[in-house]
């Protein structure tokens, strides 16, 4: 019966063995951030969300979000300010307020065209414009949640951008809950952020 745990074990080893071996180039293939310990600022553009089931978006001018390199395969973001904005499609005339939550968010690379952002997290609140008690047409609470896929890294101008992003959700109130993508560009203030 020893006999047979040990070769059992042997066996166990060996998988074990091949297993992390056949893991190894996967994983040293993977891109990675740097320089680990940096802090960076990044300028968005534009930052715009669509809801297409409902035909509501938001669009935000002037972000700016804060993160660190916390290691090769992970930025935290820590902090976010959305800048102007205001509602698109059937929210237009709406006055638009974002605030980041669940803080940080962490960003992967697994390569350079497939960044992701995971932990998005935000409140969002569509109402009329001030003084104009009927402008907004879907005046709305959202939360929107999950994650953003397919950021795509420009090594010469220290960006990242994202298309019509899928991954994340928007629970909108008193409607329900829908898919919804994110279009954003997000540039390194210092152009030091890399991808390697």
């Amino acid at each position: 019966m020893l006999k047979n745990c040990s070769k059992r074990s042997v066996l166990l080893i060996a998988a074990v063995m091949a297993a992390a071996a056949l893991a190894a180039p996967s994983f040293a293939s993977a891109s990675s951030w740097g320089v680990v310990g940096t802090t960076h600022v990044l300028d968005a553009t534009s930052y715009s969300t669509n809801i297409a089931a409902i035909g509501t978006g938001t669009a935000c001018f002037g972000p700016r979000i804060h993160l660190d390199v916390h290691s090769p395969q992970i930025l935290t973001i820590t902090g976010i300010t959305f800048g102007h904005c205001t509602g698109t499609g059937n929210g237009t005339n709406c006055t638009v307020t974002k605030k980041a939550t669940s803080l940080p968010w962490i960003v992967t690379v697994p390569t350079p065209t497939t960044i992701t952002i995971h932990n998005y997290h935000v409140d969002t609140i569509l109402e009329n414009i001030p003084g104009n008690p009927t402008a907004c047409a879907t005046p709305t609470v959202i939360t929107e949640f999950g994650s953003i896929h397919a950021g795509v890294w420009d090594p010469s101008a220290h960006q990242i951008t994202y298309t019509n992003a899928t991954g994340s959700t928007a629970a909108v109130a008193g409607l329900g809950t829908f898919p919804q993508t994110v279009s954003a560009t997000l540039r390194d203030t210092t152009q030091t952020l890399t991808v390697n």
